[in-house]
């Protein structure tokens, strides 16, 4: 499945049209790993509703709009698929951003 979601990220957005079947033939897109099957949660089975998933942009984004004002973000290409922020209520010197993120964000694996 990581390979998978791998490909099906264009930048920073999820491609969300892509359709893939499962192992009993089901359609399943990159939405429906990300927020839940559609098709069950119309069919009445909330236990499959998932309530979570962000790409770089959205959540950068959603941050900014509730206030945050300084920002430090990265991303790991596949086999992990990770999000990291760090967001401060007043602006910080991109400096100072980047020393945070080197504390506390995970290091980039070479090739």
């Amino acid at each position: 499945m990581a390979d998978w979601a791998q490909r099906s990220l264009t930048g920073d957005l999820l491609c969300l049209s892509n359709f893939r079947g499962d192992s009993r033939g089901n359609s399943v897109r990159p939405l429906d790993i990300v927020f839940g099957h559609a098709a069950s949660i119309a069919a009445g089975n909330q236990r499959m509703v998932r309530r979570c998933g962000f790409t770089q942009k959205a959540l950068l984004a959603t941050l900014q709009a509730r206030g945050f004002r300084g920002f430090a973000s990265g991303r790991r290409p596949a086999p992990f698929l990770d999000l990291w922020v760090i967001a401060t209520p007043e602006p910080k010197p991109d400096a100072e951003l980047r020393e945070l993120a080197s504390q506390h964000f995970p290091q980039a694996q070479k090739s």
